[in-house]
């Protein structure tokens, strides 16, 4: 049973040993191969499908050899294969710039599972005219606007126009973060053109209420620009949203995504 679950290094060969064999002979010479072996047991379609997705279901959708067999066999046959994209993936793509024009002012924005394009308060306050891009794509930028914002909470909700395959969302974490919890803070401090995201790690060092505001103080430096970015955790939900932090402060602080609902439902 363990081998079977482990996946022994001569079920992955074989995977790559078909995929090979199709990629340079054709599909057509690989299928009498396949039938000539394997007489009345299926298709050479079904039988690679089957191996390619039971990999993918014992080691998971973002492993790195799943992922790469089946783009693979995703450039031969059609229905294509669901990959799932890694955590990083996932950050890179969920992580945007926010450009405050009004006050020539930049943060950082994130996407959320069920919510939608998140930011901190201060970077948008006031704002006439905002900007939204992901440096991945820094000439493709599109207009948001305030759909509810909440000065006192530090955080603002953007509606916008962006196509759903341009992002992707981040869930909300379902338990509150605690003190010593490693956790990962994400965003653009000081953005210039070619910057890439910023992934800080660091831990949580204390909770705490401010003015009835949940608050999450980290070891890492939040520096500008990074405000409205996430604080993730290992399982890459999301459970603070950057409040303020640097040089210039003596804490770094983020708001529990939790008031998140506060503001959601005002």
């Amino acid at each position: 049973m363990n081998e079977f679950v482990n996946l022994d290094r001569k079920f992955i060969r074989n995977i790559r040993s078909t995929l090979y064999s199709i990629e340079k002979f054709g599909i057509a010479k690989a299928t009498d191969e396949f039938i000539s072996k394997h007489a009345g047991k299926g298709t050479l379609h079904a039988h690679l499908r089957g191996e390619i997705e039971w990999h993918g279901h014992i080691r998971g959708r973002s492993d790195p050899v799943f992922r790469k067999n089946a783009d693979r066999f995703n450039l031969l046959f059609k229905p294509k294969i669901l990959v799932e994209p890694t955590y990083e993936e996932i950050r890179k793509f969920a992580v945007w710039i926010v450009d405050n024009n009004t006050a020539c002012d930049q943060g950082t924005c994130f996407f959320v599972h069920d919510i939608g394009l998140i930011t901190a308060a201060h970077c948008v306050e006031g704002a006439t005219d905002i900007d939204v891009y992901n440096p991945l794509n820094p000439t493709q930028k599109y207009k948001a606007n305030v759909q509810k914002i909440d000065k006192h909470l530090d955080l603002a909700i953007l509606s916008h126009s962006i196509p759903t395959s341009q992002y992707r969302n981040i869930k909300i974490s379902k338990v509150r973060a605690s003190v010593g919890q490693s956790i990962i803070a994400a965003g653009y401090p000081d953005y210039g053109p070619g910057d890439s995201l910023s992934i800080r790690t660091g831990t949580v060092c204390s909770l705490s209420m401010k003015s009835g505001v949940g608050r999450v103080e980290v070891t890492q430096k939040l520096s500008s620009g990074m405000s409205g970015g996430p604080l993730i955790d290992r399982d890459n939900c999301v459970f603070g949203v950057i409040h303020k932090g640097g040089s210039t402060e003596e804490k770094d602080i983020a708001v529990e995504i939790s008031e998140l609902t506060k503001l959601v439902h005002a």
